[in-house]
C-alpha cells in the first residue's frame, strides 16, 4: 500500500490487465492465462453476475458446420451475406469473416467448459428456434423464419434456469481455475498512458472509495457499453459508459457510435417498470405478437420496407422499429401487442407460464386482451473503439472486445440476433491472445505516478457538501439519452449535445457528493454524458437513415453519400469527427 498525498493507493502489477466481467472480458482473461502470463481481471460488480452477458438469453446464432449438427443447406458464405445485408453494408467485412470462421470453435469450447446446449440424440448441436418457439403456430401475417431462428443454438438447462447467467457461471469458474487474479467492486476511471502507449489504469473501490494503481504491459478494455443512457433498458445490471469514457480520454478512435440496437421484442409495456418484468414481457412479445396502432390497424403492413414477419414482431428488425417510431411520431400511438390467437395449450408451456403470471400482476391477461406498449428498449451498441484483427486499438498496448469495441464493427448498422455473444467470444479470445503475446515481449513500464496524482485530484475535487443531488443529474443525462433512442432529427440531436456538454463540464462538478455511493454516481454520469455526446454527434453527422439510426428529417438510406463510417477521437478539449468510406472494393459483398 503506497501513499500519494493523503490518499492510500494499492499498487498491483500484471502482464495483462482485463477490465470488465462479461463474456468478452472472461474470454480474454482465460485465453491470456493460457499463455502463462500474470492476468488481473477487474470488475465493477461481481464477476459472473454483472454487465450485459449474464442477463442475455444465452443463445448464439453462428454458422455451424454439418459435422457439428448444422444444416447442410447453410454455409459460411450465407452467414456472411446475412450479416452484411442486415448491417446495411457498413460492416468491416474482414472482421465479419473472422467471426463467421471462428464462431463454431468458440461454441465447441463453451460446450467443453460445461455450458448445456440443446443437442440432438446423436450428440450434435440442434440449431434453430428454441423448442417452445418451434411449437408456436404461424401468426396471421408471418412471413417465415429469420436467420437467428434457423441457426440459433439454445440453452438446454431446466426451464426455470437462465442461459446468460449459467453461461457466465461457467466462464467465471474457468477464470478462477486458470489462476486469474480477480478484483470485484472496482471501477476503472482512467487509463495510464506513457509515450503514446497504454501502461495500466487507475481504479476506485465502489464501496470504500480507496484507490488502485494497476501497472500492466497490455490492457484489455471489455467493460460493455452505456445501456443506462436510456431510461428504458431490460437489463438488471446496466453499463454506464465506463469503457467508452476511458478509451476516449486516452485518445482511442471510435466508430459506428450512432448505431444503438433498439428492440421491439423487449419494448416496455405500460405500467411494468422493473427490469425483470420488462424482460418477461419480452418473452410474450417474442411469442409472435401482432402489433396494432391506436386506430386498430396492423400498421407494419403499411410500410413496404418492413418485410420481416409481416405484422408480427421480429427480433432486431430496424425496419419494424422505424415503423413503430413513425406511427408514434404521426400521432397514431400508443401501440398494442396481441397474442390472443395462441392456444390454451401454448400458455401451459413452462417458458410462457412465468411471463403470463407476471403480466397478470400488472393487470394484463394477455390471453384475452391486447397490451399497451410504452417505449422501445435499448439492447446493445454497435459502435465502440476501433480494433483490428488482433483486437488492438490505435493505442499500443490497448486491446478491446465486446460492446466496448463495437464487436469489431462486424455488424455495421444492425445485427442478427444471437451473434453478439459469439462476437464477444471470438474477439475476446483474440484480445487475450495478442495482449499476452505482447506482454511476453516487453518490459514492465515504469512511472505513472503523475497521472495517478492527477486522476486522484480530479476525483477528490468532485466531493462537496452542497449542490444538486447526483441522482437528479443522472436522471437528466438519461432523459436526453432516451431521446437518442427515438426518431432523431437535427434539433433534438443538437439539444442533446448541448445538454451532455453542459452536464459533464459544469453541472456534475457542482453536485453534492458526501459519500462513496454519490461519488460513483457522479463518475458514472460523467461517463454516460461522454457516451451520449459521441452518439449524438455521430448521429447528427450522418444525414440519412440506416439500420438503427433513424432520422425523421432524413428518412431514406443514402448509399450515394453515406456508405461511410463516422469516426470520433478526442482532440484537445473537443470531440473531433470525420468520415471514412467503407472499402467495398476490398470486400466480397456489395450493395
Amino acid at each position: 500500500m503506497a501513499k500519494y498525498g493523503k490518499e492510500s493507493v494499492q499498487e498491483l502489477l500484471a502482464d495483462v490487465l482485463v477490465i470488465g466481467g462479461g463474456l468478452a472480458a472472461t474470454a480474454a482473461a482465460i485465453e491470456a492465462a493460457k499463455h502463462g502470463v500474470k492476468v488481473i481481471l477487474v470488475d465493477k460488480g461481481r464477476l459472473g453476475v454483472s454487465g450485459s452477458s449474464c442477463i442475455s438469453g444465452g443463445g448464439l446464432s453462428p454458422y455451424i458446420p454439418p459435422e457439428l449438427g448444422g444444416s447442410p443447406e447453410d454455409s459460411k458464405e450465407k452467414m456472411l451475406r446475412d450479416t452484411v445485408e442486415r448491417g446495411f453494408y457498413l460492416n468491416d467485412q474482414k472482421m465479419a469473416e473472422l467471426l463467421v470462421e471462428e464462431a463454431a470453435s468458440e461454441v465447441v469450447l463453451l460446450d467443453e467448459l460445461g455450458y448445456p446446449f440443446k443437442k440432438k440424440a446423436d450428440g450434435k448441436f440442434w440449431p434453430g428456434a428454441a423448442s417452445w418457439f418451434r411449437e408456436l403456430p404461424a401468426s396471421p401475417t408471418s412471413r417465415g423464419p429469420m436467420p437467428d431462428q434457423v441457426r440459433g443454438l439454445h440453452f438446454g438447462g431446466k426451464p426455470h434456469e437462465h442461459g446468460g447467467s449459467f453461461m457466465m457461471l461457467v466462464m467465471r469458474k474457468e477464470v478462477l481455475h486458470r489462476g486469474v487474479q480477480v478484483l470485484e467492486n472496482v471501477m476503472i476511471t482512467r487509463l495510464l498512458k506513457r509515450n503514446g502507449a497504454i501502461t495500466g489504469a487507475v481504479g476506485i473501490d465502489t464501496r470504500s472509495g480507496g484507490y488502485y494503481l494497476f501497472r500492466a504491459k497490455s490492457t484489455v478494455l471489455a467493460a460493455g457499453s452505456a445501456t443506462k443512457l436510456s431510461e428504458n433498458t431490460p437489463e438488471s445490471y446496466v453499463t454506464t459508459g465506463d469503457a467508452y469514457a476511458a478509451g476516449y480520454e486516452a485518445g482511442g478512435i471510435f466508430m459506428n457510435m450512432e448505431f444503438i440496437t433498439i428492440k421491439l421484442d423487449d419494448t416496455k409495456p405500460k405500467g411494468i417498470d422493473f427490469p425483470q418484468g420488462i424482460g418477461q414481457a419480452g418473452i410474450v412479445l417474442k411469442a409472435r405478437a401482432v402489433l396494432y396502432n391506436a386506430l386498430g390497424e396492423k400498421f407494419l403492413e403499411k410500410y413496404p420496407w418492413s418485410k420481416e414477419g409481416g405484422s408480427t414482431i421480429s427480433r432486431h428488425s430496424p425496419s419494424q422499429m422505424n415503423a413503430f417510431l413513425q406511427e408514434w411520431a404521426a400521432g397514431r400511438g400508443p401501440i398494442y401487442g396481441d397474442v390472443t390467437y395462441l392456444s390454451p395449450e401454448m400458455w401451459e408451456r413452462p417458458e410462457l407460464r412465468t411471463p403470463l403470471s407476471i403480466m397478470k400482476q400488472f393487470g394484463y391477461d394477455v390471453r384475452k386482451e391486447r397490451f399497451e406498449l410504452q417505449s422501445p428498449s435499448t439492447d446493445d451498441y454497435e459502435g465502440g473503439l476501433r480494433i483490428g484483427e488482433e483486437a488492438m486499438t490505435n493505442l499500443p498496448g490497448l486491446y478491446s472486445a465486446g460492446e466496448s469495441a463495437g464487436h469489431g464493427a462486424v455488424f455495421g448498422a444492425a445485427r442478427i440476433a444471437g451473434m453478439a455473444l459469439a462476437a464477444c467470444m471470438v474477439f475476446g479470445r483474440r484480445a487475450g491472445k495478442y495482449a499476452a503475446e505482447r506482454a511476453r515481449q516487453i518490459d514492465q513500464a515504469k512511472g505513472g505516478e503523475t497521472s495517478l496524482r492527477k486522476e486522484i485530484d480530479r476525483i477528490e475535487k468532485l466531493k462537496s457538501t452542497q449542490g444538486r443531488k447526483p441522482e437528479d443529474l443522472e436522471r437528466e443525462v438519461r432523459h436526453f439519452g432516451s431521446k437518442l433512442c427515438r426518431l432523431r432529427d437535427e434539433a433534438t440531436l443538437k439539444e442533446a449535445i448541448e445538454a451532455f456538454v453542459r452536464i459533464r463540464r459544469e453541472d456534475l462538478h457542482s453536485a453534492k457528493v458526501s459519500n462513496t455511493a454519490e461519488l460513483i454516481t457522479v463518475l458514472e454520469s460523467q461517463n454516460l454524458a461522454v457516451s451520449g455526446e459521441m452518439v449524438a454527434r455521430a448521429a447528427l453527422q450522418r444525414t440519412e437513415s440506416r439500420g438503427y439510426h433513424l432520422r425523421g428529417d432524413y428518412p431514406q438510406v443514402d448509399n450515394k453519400n453515406w456508405l461511410k463510417w463516422v469516426l470520433i477521437k478526442k482532440e484537445g478539449e473537443r470531440m473531433k469527427l470525420w468520415s471514412e468510406p467503407v472499402p467495398l472494393q476490398q470486400y466480397k459483398i456489395r450493395p
